[in-house]
């Protein structure tokens, strides 16, 4: 009888100790980073808060080692990945969303962010706004060469479409950390 007790005890120590840690581990966020540019191999690497305090409190590194590098975070906020600053050239930082779960990035000329539905959100934003960019960037560099008030129309037409595109897409968003963000780069009150 004293056995049982004891085998009882021991396997709900068991219990509590696996289903403690398996809870923990799946409110954390796990940042899975890949480096295609080997010359990047050995080179630190930072997860930054996009507000707030950015001191060595509040700013987290690693070092790229086979070409990969890992994070994990126990909150869930807009942070920026970027390398040392002496070796961005040709690296695009990356917004990421701090949320729990697996995130899967790459960082080079066009980094990009999967694996968790802000994330995933994200990128597909991120793309958006870097083909109405190039748009917008190709047209007003024709106007600067060649002014004419059509081009000038339709530059004025692009950055309405800017703001009514990100509203929208900010409009479908559920509550969370990425809604915040286009709350404010749009000029919305939180």
């Amino acid at each position: 009888m004293r056995n049982f007790y004891m085998y009882s005890i021991l396997a709900c120590c068991l219990f509590m100790f696996f289903g403690c840690s398996s809870s923990s581990r799946s409110a954390e966020c796990r940042i899975h980073g890949i480096v295609p540019d080997k010359s990047k191999e050995g080179i630190k690497v930072f997860l930054v808060p996009v507000d707030g305090v950015q001191d060595a409190a509040h700013v987290d590194s690693t070092v790229i080692k086979d070409g990969k590098f890992e994070f994990t975070k126990d909150s869930t906020g807009m942070e920026v990945i970027r390398l040392d600053y002496h070796y961005r050239d040709n690296v695009q930082e990356l917004l990421v969303v701090t949320e729990p779960g697996d995130v899967n990035v790459t960082i080079g000329p066009n980094s990009t962010t999967a694996g968790t539905p802000q994330n995933d959100s994200l990128q597909a934003w991120k793309d958006q706004i870097i083909r109405r960019n190039v748009a917008y960037n190709k047209l007003r560099y024709q106007n600067d060469r060649h002014p004419s008030d059509s081009a000038t129309n339709k530059l004025k037409a692009m950055q309405k479409d800017y703001l009514s595109f990100n509203k929208a897409f900010r409009s479908r968003q559920p509550a969370g950390v990425f809604k915040d963000f286009l709350k404010r780069i749009t000029g919305e009150k939180q």
